[in-house]
């Protein structure tokens, strides 16, 4: 059943620049600790653009792309280095790029493990700090929730999800950006509910994302500026106000595809903060829609 929940791009950004200046240096902290970490874009443009790049390479030659920590850089400037003690002879040279390609394969292994056990939970932690943002302040320790909480379940579920999506994005590019917004919600969800059931999760977000992957896509295009200025700035603009500034609007998106936020927010309004310790205002836990039969038997 398609979700005929109605939203608007200039909703959601609005609610979201709200809770950034409320809690403007907070957040920011908290997205220099995944920019310092994660130097890819795990949105899913950006993963969908780097899987493209690997299948057809860059002009100048065919590298290896990995999503997190500049792996790729880290490769080149590895077999540079080796390459450019201009060594002579054929064995010589042959032992040197086999040197390079095994400390690649070592730092791309590492960056692996980093990735799946350290960086997904981190994000999912993210999440759910960025959505406490909108009731309360927020508390730094919700970024590291899920370490304490079945952190075994959000790895693999997480892990999951960026198997899923990388495999449709190697068959076809076009159902791979499908399947890649159809699993937008995953990191919400686990993020409020991390001891659901991989089936589960990705039921729910299947079925929050009917009718509404398009409007998403619409939603992350509308960024695409804001990331050309902010990759002018060096990505000092991406630290201080487009990341935290995209995070947040695509929380609103998951509040409001819940069913959430249908009342004036308690951060426009001065003095009424103290309220949400009173629980006046939040999700309730029972809104993920969870997959009948049907949903359970799709990937």
């Amino acid at each position: 059943m398609e979700n005929k929940m109605q939203w608007s791009r200039r909703e959601l950004k609005e609610r979201s620049k709200a809770v950034l200046r409320t809690h403007y240096w907070r957040i920011v902290l908290v997205a220099l600790l995944l920019s310092l970490l994660a130097d890819g874009d795990k949105t899913p443009l950006g993963v969908i653009e780097s899987v493209v790049q690997e299948q057809t390479g860059s002009v100048e030659e065919k590298e290896p792309v990995l999503y997190s920590l500049g792996l790729s850089d880290t490769y080149r400037i590895i077999r540079d280095h080796v390459l450019n003690k201009q060594y002579m002879g054929g064995i010589v040279v042959g032992t040197a790029v086999f040197t390079a390609f095994i400390l690649f394969l070592i730092v791309a292994f590492s960056g692996l493990l980093l990735s799946i056990f350290i960086i997904n939970p981190l994000e999912v932690g993210s999440l759910r700090f960025y959505n406490r943002g909108f009731d309360t302040k927020p508390r730094f320790k919700e970024l590291f929730h899920v370490f304490e909480y079945k952190y075994k379940n959000v790895v693999s579920v997480m892990c999951l999800k960026d198997i899923y999506t990388f495999l449709w994005c190697l068959l076809f590019i076009v159902p791979g950006i499908i399947k890649s917004y159809e699993y937008l919600m995953v990191p919400y969800i686990l993020s409020e509910h991390s001891d659901m059931r991989p089936k589960e999760v990705f039921a729910a977000s299947r079925q929050l994302m009917r009718g509404q992957k398009w409007k998403a896509f619409v939603l992350d295009l509308s960024f695409l500026g804001w990331v050309i200025l902010s990759g002018m700035t060096f990505g000092i603009l991406g630290i201080f106000f487009v990341s935290p500034y995209r995070a947040l609007t695509f929380t609103a998106l998951y509040r409001k595809l819940l069913g959430g936020d249908v009342i004036p927010h308690n951060i426009y309004y001065d003095g009424m903060e103290e309220e949400t310790g009173n629980n006046w205002y939040g999700l309730p836990d029972n809104k993920i829609p969870y997959g009948g039969q049907e949903e359970k038997q799709e990937v």
